[in-house]
């Protein structure tokens, strides 16, 4: 074991910082039970100046104040699954009765013998996605598609899903509805939205031609 340079300074026992190679004493250093010296390898100021360089330190500070088995406790609650006001789940089809799609748009998880809430993400084009285990293979599914299929009928048989109030997060039930291709291009502020975003670009007018 590679052992701390130290040294006696009027009878005190001094030890050497490894970033900076001052000589502190122990109050210079912070306690370390992993260590046999029973202290950090670097001084106070050197120790915080690394941790602020490798991550942020007032939240690591935060962090630390709390207990580990808490931290453990705060993290697998968020992932408990606690039911809104009038939220109604249903299973989706081809994954042996493990995953589930509310009306609110969340998809929960048994997979596991307890109700997990799988968390979303959102794609490059802004729509919310999650990965869902299916009997023979792992896909990623848009969430409001799943919506859609579980809870509105699509008797036209519509290939696709329009949001109402134009967010591509917002995947309740009430904001989504199956429309064709020329009602979804030409739905509310698209084509201002198209023009704004690159002038050189001309948006056509969709018309059906019977």
């Amino acid at each position: 074991m590679r052992l701390k340079p130290f040294k006696y300074i009027n009878g005190e026992i001094y030890y050497q910082c490894n970033v900076c190679k001052q000589w502190f004493s122990k109050n210079g250093f912070y306690a370390d039970n992993r260590r046999e010296i029973g202290i950090t390898s670097s001084c106070k100021s050197c120790h915080k100046k690394t941790s602020i360089r490798t991550r942020n330190y007032e939240k690591a500070k935060a962090r630390d104040a709390i207990s580990r088995a808490k931290r453990q406790k705060e993290y697998k609650s968020s992932f408990v699954v606690q039911d809104f006001d009038n939220e109604v789940w249903k299973v989706i089809p081809k994954t042996d009765d493990a995953y589930f799609i509310s009306n609110f748009g969340r998809v929960k998880s048994l997979k596991w013998g307890k109700e997990i809430l799988i968390k979303t993400a959102k794609s490059e084009k802004g729509y919310m996605q999650v990965c869902i285990n299916y009997t023979n293979c792992r896909k990623t599914k848009r969430v409001h598609r799943l919506v859609a299929q579980a809870f509105i009928p699509n008797p036209n048989g519509y290939k696709e899903i329009n949001h109402k109030d134009e967010d591509k997060t917002n995947n309740r039930v009430s904001n989504l509805e199956w429309c064709d291709r020329l009602y979804n291009m030409n739905y509310g502020t698209w084509k201002d939205r198209r023009k704004n975003s690159n002038p050189y670009v001309f948006v056509y007018e969709f018309k059906l031609i019977e």
